[in-house]
């Protein structure tokens, strides 16, 4: 996988930085889908982000701890 793009974020304590951008599959649960992904610093633990979870169709239960199918929204 490679950085296609480099795309500035704001982080929620204020501070932006450009950071790389790319694509690539993931599989959850048995689905397959293509998704945004973020290249952060070397050691960062990775995360699921909204994106990958809203293109799964996928939640997050935060009481039993784990990711649930959910419907689409229509906006």
């Amino acid at each position: 996988m490679r950085p296609l793009a480099q795309e500035r974020f704001r982080f929620a304590q204020g501070e932006t930085r450009t950071m790389d951008v790319g694509q690539t599959w993931v599989r959850i649960e048995g689905r397959e889908r293509i998704t945004l992904v973020v290249f952060n610093e070397e050691g960062t633990t990775p995360f699921l982000g909204a994106l990958a979870l809203d293109a799964m169709f996928m939640g997050v239960d935060p009481v039993a701890q784990k990711l649930v199918p959910v419907e689409g929204l229509m906006m």
